[in-house]
């Protein structure tokens, strides 16, 4: 095995780090307190950390990821608030990940990485590149505050199968990782597919996730407080505040 899959933890170890800092009160920022783990590394092995995802959004924000259109007023109606907020004053983003991914106008690099894992299943170049220097200027550009989160994608073929490395530089666990693994999986199963074309050679290895940061912040401790009261980790987000509220 080419991943040491047994020396990475799976993210039901990392939900209970996350509950340990939490209830030890080991937080992060002045005004506003965060759990936070630093150099982060797990196998994103289920689909969310705290509260279930959010399908419907999941399948709006990649409708608007397909279109790889920069502008967030073309997410279908309502808008989420925090694409109004990154946003410049025409609703122009850096962070759509299906432009990124996709467009010839970003180097076509979903294209390059499956040209170069046909012509050498070995190689160590099939990234896709989300994050670029300009990023230093192009965050903040006519008042935008779009640093993308996503520095790369990396995909690998060992013994067989079509791994998958997400690198990051920033991660919300609670909106975050739900929405961001919902993507890179149609993304490997993307890949998956034309690799396996014209004939099925390859099946699903493991996604591994890195980030410089994983962070929850205290508007989501309403979950963890469900998890510890109930051990329910998948409760819509709904749910488990009117629960809290009602007690």
């Amino acid at each position: 095995m080419s991943l040491i899959i047994r020396n990475i933890p799976p993210v039901a170890f990392i939900r209970e780090e996350f509950m340990r800092l939490y209830q030890e009160s080991k937080f992060t920022a002045a005004k506003q307190q965060t759990v936070e783990i630093n150099a982060l590394q797990f196998l994103a092995d289920e689909p969310s950390i705290f509260g279930a995802p959010d399908l419907d959004y999941i399948e709006k924000e990649k409708e608007w990821y397909l279109s790889q259109s920069l502008n967030v007023n073309k997410i279908p109606k309502p808008v989420p608030k925090i694409w109004q907020e990154v946003a410049d004053e025409d609703g122009m983003i850096n962070s759509n990940y299906g432009y990124l991914v996709f467009s010839p106008e970003n180097q076509s690099q979903f294209a390059f990485c499956m040209s170069q894992l046909k012509k050498d299943p070995y190689t160590r170049r099939a990234v896709i590149q989300f994050n670029r220097p300009e990023m230093v200027h192009d965050y903040s550009y006519r008042g935008r505050n779009d640093y993308i989160c996503t520095y790369a994608y990396q995909f690998f073929i060992r013994e067989g199968k079509l791994d998958l490395i997400v690198y990051m530089r920033s991660l919300d666990m609670i909106y975050g990782y739900p929405n961001d693994r919902a993507w890179a999986q149609y993304v490997w199963d993307r890949m998956l597919k034309v690799l396996n074309k014209p004939k099925k050679h390859l099946i699903p290895g493991s996604m591994v996730w890195h980030a410089g940061s994983g962070h929850i912040y205290s508007r989501h401790f309403y979950l963890l407080d469900h998890f510890s009261a109930t051990g329910e980790w998948d409760v819509s987000k709904k749910e488990a505040k009117h629960e809290q509220q009602t007690t």
